[in-house]
């Protein structure tokens, strides 16, 4: 068993670190498109929060999942968690990407 939440924690720290990445070349796209010009100021501090988000959500994330691979008594807990910032990432991302394209 402890060796599949490793093996858990791993991926999560991969996943982290690979989409990071996507987030700021998302938002790198998102400005030199021109994306913020043609939107009200409204909508650009709602599109900026949900960035902050993305990013405080990856980087929870990878910190819980370098805490699951310790050797705590609260290893599952921690990676439970961990994999519920990721799913609350990717809902974020979707919903950015909407408003994007809304």
């Amino acid at each position: 068993m402890p060796a599949e939440l490793n093996d858990i924690a791993l991926t999560l720290l991969q996943v982290t670190g690979l989409l990071l990445p996507v987030v700021f070349l998302t938002a790198n796209f998102v400005k030199n498109e021109g994306v913020f010009d043609e939107i009200s100021d409204k909508r650009q501090n709602k599109l900026s929060k949900l960035f902050i988000y993305m990013v405080l959500s990856l980087s929870v994330t990878g910190f819980l999942a370098t805490l699951g691979i310790l050797r705590w008594s609260i290893k599952e807990s921690l990676l439970f968690t961990s994999v519920l910032f990721l799913a609350s990432f990717f809902l974020v991302y979707g919903i950015f990407i909407y408003w994007i394209t809304k």
